[in-house]
C-alpha cells in the first residue's frame, strides 16, 4: 500500500516515528502505532515523504531501540519492559518478521552480524546470531567488571584501539604511537621504544604495531557493559536510544543550553529544529555550503599533504645527493691514500732490494778473504812443515 507524498515535516510530526536510517541513498522512518509497522521514505531534496510499506502484527515502539542494515536487511533490536524483541525487515520483500524474543535483558548492541545483550539476573554476556538464529554466552560481566581497565602509559588515556610491541608485550593506544615514532628518511624506517621497558622495534615506513585484539575485545566489552556508553546516545527530546550514525547533533541547542553536545534522533531532529536546521549536523543533512567548506578543507589538507611530501621528497634527495658526494669523496681520499701506501712500497722495496745487494757483495768479499786466508794458512803449515824435516 502506498499514499502519495506528502512534506516530511508533516510525516514526522503525525507519525510515531520511532528510527531513522539511510538505503539506497534516501531517508527511510520507521512508525509503528497500534501494532502497525509503517516505513516511510524521502529523497531528503525536495522534503517529500512517502508511505513504501506497512505490516500489521508488529509490536515495536520508541524505548531502547537499535537498528542495523545488512545487504537489504534491515535487523531492529529493542527492549521491551526488560524483554529483548528482534526483527528483520526485508527491503527487497517489504516486510517484517520477528526472529527472536529473549527474557530479562538489560543492553543491547550489535556487533557484526549479532546481537550483543546483557542479561540482568545472571550478569552474563550473550550474542545471538542474526543469521544462524542461534544465542552463545559470552562472558560473566562480573568477572569483567572487577578487571582492570586498559589506560595508555603514555596519555593515560582509555584505548579503544590498542597497539601492542611483539618484542616485550607491552601496549599503546594507536594515537600515540604516531608521536611515538622516530623516522629515518634515509633508511625508510621508523624506530618506537616501549614507554615501559625502553625495548625498540623497527618498522618500514607506512606499517603500524599490530592491533592486540585481545585488549581491544577486552576494553569493548568492558564499555558495553558501562552505562555511560549508552547515555551518550539518548535522544535528549523523546529519550529513544540511538546508533552513531543515526545520531544528530545540533550546535544551536548545545549552545543555548551551555552543553558540550545536544543529541537528536531524526524524527525529532526534523520535527523540532526545523527552524535552525542549518546547526542540525549529520551527514543526510549538511547544506551545500557546509559541503563546499568540507570540500575546500579537503584540498587545502590535500594541497598541504602534497606540499609536505614534495618538501620530504626534496629533503630525501638532497641527503641522498649529500651522501654519495660524501661517499665519492671518501672514496677519492682512500685512493689516494692507496697509491701513496703502493708508492712507498715501491721506494721501500727498492731499497730493500739495494741493500741486500749491498750485504750479498760484503759476503762474496769475505769469502774471498777466508779462501786466502786459508792458502796462506796451508803455505804457512807447509813451511813449518819443511823447516822441522831439514833440522832433523
Amino acid at each position: 500500500m502506498e499514499n502519495g507524498p506528502e512534506t516530511l515535516e508533516s510525516c514526522v510530526s503525525n507519525k510515531n516515528i520511532f528510527a531513522t536510517f539511510l538505503y539506497n541513498a534516501r531517508l527511510y522512518m520507521l512508525a509503528c502505532k497500534a501494532r502497525r509497522l509503517q516505513v516511510y521514505s524521502s529523497d531528503l531534496t525536495s522534503c517529500n515523504a512517502k508511505l513504501d510499506f506497512e505490516q500489521e502484527n508488529v509490536n515495536l515502539g520508541w524505548q531502547y531501540t537499535r537498528t542495523i542494515l545488512i545487504g537489504n536487511n534491515l535487523f531492529v533490536a529493542q527492549i521491551r519492559s526488560g524483554k529483548l524483541i528482534c526483527y528483520n525487515i526485508d527491503m527487497l520483500d517489504k516486510q517484517a518478521s520477528r526472529i527472536h524474543v529473549e527474557e530479562d535483558v538489560d543492553k543491547i548492541a550489535f556487533f557484526d552480524s549479532k546481537v550483543v545483550f546483557a542479561r540482568k539476573s545472571t550478569k552474563t554476556l550473550l550474542t545471538f546470531d542474526l543469521f544462524e538464529k542461534t544465542t552463545e554466552v559470552v562472558l560473566d560481566i562480573a568477572d569483567l567488571e572487577q578487571s582492570p581497565s586498559f589506560e595508555c602509559p603514555i596519555c593515560l588515556e582509555r584505548a579503544d584501539t590498542p597497539k601492542i610491541f611483539p618484542v616485550c608485550g607491552h601496549s599503546i593506544c594507536s594515537g600515540c604511537e604516531e608521536i611515538l615514532a622516530v623516522v629515518d628518511l634515509i633508511q625508510q624506517t621508523k624506530t618506537l621504544a616501549c614507554p615501559e621497558c625502553r625495548k625498540s622495534i623497527v618498522l618500514p615506513l607506512g606499517e603500524n604495531l599490530p592491533t592486540n585484539w585481545a585488549l581491544k575485545k577486552h576494553v569493548a566489552l568492558k564499555t558495553f557493559t558501562s552505562s555511560e556508553t549508552f547515555d551518550t546516545l539518548n535522544c535528549l527530546t523523546c529519550k529513544a536510544l540511538l546508533n552513531k550514525e543515526s545520531a544528530f547533533h545540533c550546535d544551536f541547542c548545545a549552545l543555548e543550553n551551555q552543553t558540550v553536545d545536544w543529541v537528536l534522533c531524526g524524527a525529532c531532529a526534523i520535527n523540532g529544529h526545523r527552524g535552525h536546521m542549518d546547526h542540525v549536523k549529520n551527514a543526510v543533512f549538511v547544506s551545500t555550503s557546509d559541503k563546499s567548506k568540507k570540500l575546500s578543507s579537503i584540498l587545502c589538507s590535500f594541497e598541504r599533504l602534497s606540499m609536505e611530501k614534495a618538501d620530504t621528497m626534496k629533503q630525501l634527495k638532497e641527503n641522498v645527493e649529500a651522501f654519495y658526494t660524501s661517499a665519492d669523496r671518501e672514496m677519492k681520499a682512500i685512493n689516494k691514500k692507496l697509491r701513496e701506501l703502493h708508492r712507498l712500497s715501491a721506494v721501500t722495496e727498492n731499497a730493500l732490494n739495494a741493500e741486500s745487494e749491498k750485504l750479498e757483495n760484503q759476503r762474496t768479499l769475505l769469502y774471498q778473504k777466508k779462501a786466502k786466508f786459508d792458502e796462506w794458512k796451508k803455505t804457512v803449515l807447509d813451511g813449518f812443515s819443511q823447516l822441522s824435516s831439514t833440522s832433523s
